[in-house]
C-alpha cells in the first residue's frame, strides 16, 4: 500500500484493465517504508481492505487519506497517473 499526503493522485487505465487495493490511512499500521515528505511517499505491509477494477475511459481517485495499491493485474498496462497538489 502506497500514500501521498500532499497531492491527490487519479489513475486512469488507457490500454487495458487495472485493480487498485485500497485501505484507509487510518486503518494502516504496519510501515514498509517511512513516509517521506520530500517524495511525498511511503509505504505499508498489509493487504488492501478493498479492490476495484478499472478499465480504460474509468479512472480512480486516491485521496491523501488513502491507502492503495495500484497496477494489480497481469500483462503491460498503460495508464496516466495525474497528481493534483492539495
Amino acid at each position: 500500500m502506497e500514500v501521498h499526503r500532499q497531492y491527490i493522485d487519479i489513475h486512469v487505465p488507457l490500454n487495458g484493465m487495472e485493480t487498485i487495493g485500497w485501505k484507509p490511512l487510518a486503518d494502516l499500521s504496519a510501515v514498509d517504508k517511512e513516509y517521506d515528505a520530500e517524495a511525498d511517499f511511503g509505504t505499508y505491509s498489509e493487504p488492501a481492505s478493498a479492490y476495484v477494477t478499472l478499465e480504460p475511459g474509468q479512472f480512480l481517485i486516491a485521496w491523501p487519506e488513502d491507502g492503495h495499491a495500484p497496477i494489480i493485474g497481469e500483462g503491460t498496462l498503460r495508464k496516466a497517473i495525474v497528481k493534483v497538489k492539495l
